[in-house]
């Protein structure tokens, strides 16, 4: 299922690339391919890769390792990974694009979009908005197992209906946490945020997501759904049971439901990766308008525990660093951005175990490391 981002683990990893890391750690690997390299051989990963952008080129981009365990084909840095929950940075960006088009606002009430879901919805949703549901605010079940969604009754007609009706059944259900004052990480926030979007603008998330950033940031290789299902040449995913990784086949039974995609069904390459972290360095750096600079500060402002669709900490001195992680168990993505530093980085596994999850998050800790460019006193915040 789509497992939440892994925060704090993020900001472990931050804390140990304080200033002067490199120095007190002789060992420390010259090449982001030496620490790929080394992340495949200590923890046994299939494939991995990384790469590493300024707002105006990739600064490295390397792959190790196989397409499929038990098979000699080597991972090309043109192949796909499935990026799980780094989805939810994109269903975010779309939204954002929607403010910035006037079709939506920061504190539009659910109610006000979806007036069918909050007729029947609990009462301890009264007052919510889009605000809450992108910050994990929102309060609703997590819908993180295969057997939470077991739970979600059968959903009819076309993609958009669908995701109204989703919307509809969880605001009735019990929430998880306190709405509106109490974070607590859920899938569900991002379907019906999507639901929302969808509404306004009358085309499905999918078309939305092609507009605004598949086309707009020529992300040719990224699209919904298994990496796998794109051709015979492409990498599968690898899950964890009883004791071992094992091959999974995309055309097989396990399937995320279409209607879920917002919160994590998204595949793409790390050169188009780049892309995309690229798009946010250069808006921010005012050589690119691919959002507005209000826009990112207000995405990019931490409330509760977290941004609008980022994780936001202070880290290497700097007062943002967004970040976000993914898996639906059968690959692993980890993204960082450090704005005032015009620096990114994207590092992804076709696996996902937690040994599998400490490579990535090794890896990327290294790669911070060597390549993020300092400033002043390491901090970090939880």
């Amino acid at each position: 299922m789509i497992r939440p981002a892994t925060v704090l683990a993020l900001l472990t990893l931050l804390a140990g690339c304080a200033q002067g890391d490199a120095e007190e750690r002789p060992d420390l690997p010259e090449s982001v391919e030496d620490i790929i390299r080394a992340a495949v051989a200590n923890y046994d990963v299939p494939g991995m890769g990384a790469v590493v952008a300024s707002s105006s080129e990739i600064l490295d981009l390397q792959v190790v390792g196989v397409k499929r365990m038990n098979e000699r084909v080597p991972l090309e840095t043109v192949d796909p990974f499935h990026i799980g929950s780094v989805s939810k940075t994109f269903t975010a960006t779309v939204v954002a694009k929607l403010v910035e088009a006037n079709l939506l606002q920061w504190d539009t009430p659910v109610a006000e979009v979806l007036p069918e879901a909050a007729e029947s919805a609990h009462s301890a949703y009264d007052g919510l908005t889009l605000s809450h549901l992108l910050s994990h605010e929102a309060g609703m079940q997590p819908m993180e197992e295969d057997t939470e969604l077991e739970r979600v009754p059968e959903l009819k007609g076309d993609i958009k209906s669908q995701r109204r009706q989703f919307a509809e059944w969880i605001l009735q259900q019990d929430p998880a946490a306190t709405p509106l004052a109490e974070y607590r990480y859920s899938n569900a926030h991002f379907v019906v945020a999507a639901s929302m979007a969808e509404k306004v603008s009358g085309r499905s998330w999918e078309e939305l997501i092609e507009e605004y950033i598949f086309s707009a940031l020529d992300m040719s290789s990224a699209g919904f759904g298994w990496a796998g299902k794109q051709g015979e040449n492409v990498p599968w995913g690898h899950a964890f049971r009883d004791g071992s990784l094992y091959l999974v086949d995309p055309n097989g039974d396990y399937q995320l439901p279409r209607f879920f995609a917002p919160a994590g069904d998204i595949h793409a390459s790390l050169p188009d990766m780049a892309n995309y972290l690229q798009a946010y360095l250069g808006s921010w750096g005012d050589t690119g308008d691919f959002l507005a600079k209000d826009t990112l500060r207000h995405i990019w402002t931490r409330r509760v525990k977290s941004g609008l669709g980022w994780g936001v900490t202070k880290a290497f001195g700097y007062d943002l660093v967004a970040m976000y992680t993914g898996s639906a168990d059968t690959f692993f993505m980890v993204v960082v951005l450090i704005p005032e530093a015009d620096f990114g980085v994207a590092v992804a596994a076709n696996a996902y175990s937690e040994q599998v999850e400490r490579a990535v998050i090794e890896g990327l800790r290294a790669i911070v490391g060597l390549h993020a460019p300092r400033k002043g006193t390491m901090r970090t915040t939880e």
